[in-house]
């Protein structure tokens, strides 16, 4: 049988094998190159001796670090102060005058509205009424001045009214150096039935004395309004119906009539109740539209005297606040205060007077005012230990209290608007 030699059976010469030697060698030490490269020094990393106190130590300074970046965010000065207040006793009448340039003025406010309600209807008719009402009649003669019972007086628009008493007008008088009309009130009525007699407020020419010159030194203006006049088909309603319907349409509008006037009051104005003056005009029955039905209308006006806020508080405070212009003062409570008018000066035709009287008798409780810019400016740079004498400057601040931060600060912030100002009436909780 031949025989066969196998590789593996083959035997490398002497100068192969060397070959083959080196090459081996030579991959191995690659081998191990690359392996070192992909192992850590162990130096490096092997592990030292208190690594866990440094890191003690970074975590530390860093909240200090911290804690003293927001003690910057938050730093500033807030000064809580508390406003010098008093009491005052008022007693006695206030004069304001209707757009005064010196003393307490008032404005007058004046809207109207109607109500309805529907009765039960009685027996149609034709119902005819004069309208009647009060003038004052002015005498600018010095001697006094008859006139007879159903004196006539016309009004600008030509209607005719009557009195219904004879007087006598006083003659002119002098009062403060200066020479005014006499004057005397007496009712009237017009010269026919009808609506368009009624008025609000007139002056009237005497008619007999057209042509001659007292059509010109005696004359009237009323002092209420001119009402009732009506002409027309009405309903018979029973008396009793009639009252109750009127009185409750009456309290009715006062309470619509006070809630507009208060809804439309200006920015800054005041107005009291009792010093608002209602008048209601006759009611009038109308058909209603509906079968066995009538309507009751009420008409109504108010005329309410307003007041500015800040000059209302001058003039309550005046006598007991010197020089309200630097010391300026509010009263918290003022638009709840009880004043009235003086009884003296009931108001029967309030779009035509030109002063009034008011009156309050009450202890005011009177706040000083802070100006809050004005502080701020004053306390810019000021030192820590000069806060208290320089708040004594402010004779308006009755305490004052300074948060300053960060504590380590010794004087307040250079910058108004890092300065708080805290008013502990305003803010009771602070």
């Amino acid at each position: 049988m031949l025989n066969r030699n196998y590789i593996h059976d083959i035997k490398p010469t002497p100068r192969t094998q060397k070959r083959r030697d080196a090459f081996h060698r030579a991959h191995e030490k690659r081998l191990h190159e690359i392996e070192e490269s992909f192992v850590p020094n162990a130096k490096e990393y092997s592990p030292k001796r208190g690594s866990g106190r440094g890191v003690w130590y970074v975590a530390v300074i860093a909240i200090v670090i911290l804690v003293f970046a927001l003690t910057f965010v938050f730093a500033g000065a807030k000064v809580y102060v508390t406003p010098r207040t008093g009491t005052v006793e008022l007693s006695g009448p206030i004069v304001a005058e209707k757009e005064s340039r010196s003393g307490l003025s008032f404005e007058m406010l004046v809207l109207d509205d109607e109500a309805s309600a529907t009765v039960v209807a009685g027996e149609k008719k034709h119902v005819e009424k004069k309208a009647t009402g009060t003038v004052k009649l002015f005498n600018n003669n010095a001697t006094p001045q008859k006139l007879l019972i159903d004196t006539r007086l016309e009004s600008p628009d030509g209607y005719i009214y009557k009195t219904k008493t004879a007087t006598v007008i006083p003659g002119q008088k002098t009062e403060g150096g200066k020479k005014v009309p006499g004057s005397i009130d007496v009712e009237i009525y017009a010269d026919e039935a009808g609506e368009v007699y009624n008025l609000d407020q007139s002056d009237f020419k005497v008619v007999g004395f057209r042509g001659s010159p007292k059509y010109e030194s005696v004359y009237a203006r009323s002092t209420t309004q001119i009402k009732g006049g009506f002409s027309g088909e009405t309903y018979d309603i029973s008396p009793a119906d009639f009252e109750s319907n009127k009185k409750s349409l009456q309290e009715e509008l006062r309470t619509t009539l006070l809630s507009k006037a208060k809804a439309e009051l200006p920015a800054d104005f005041i107005m009291y109740e009792n010093v608002a003056v209602i008048n209601f005009d006759e009611p009038v029955v109308e058909a209603s539209g509906e079968a066995g039905n009538a309507s009751i209308k009420q008409k109504g006006k108010i005329s309410a005297l307003i007041f500015k806020e800040e000059e209302l508080t001058k003039a309550l405070v005046e006598k007991v606040v010197a020089n309200t212009e630097e010391n300026k003062v509010y009263i918290p409570n003022i638009r709840e205060l009880n004043i009235e008018l003086d009884k003296g000066s009931i108001v029967s035709d309030p779009e035509n007077i030109s002063d009034v009287k008011i009156v309050i008798n009450d202890k005011v409780s009177v706040v000083w005012e802070i100006n809050d810019l004005e502080l701020k400016e004053a306390l810019v740079g000021v030192r820590k230990r000069s806060f208290e004498s320089k708040m004594l400057q402010f004779k308006n601040i009755d305490k004052a209290e300074l948060n300053l931060k960060p504590f380590w600060k010794t004087s307040l912030p250079t910058k108004p608007g890092a300065i708080k100002i805290i008013n502990t009436l305003d803010n009771p909780a602070s």
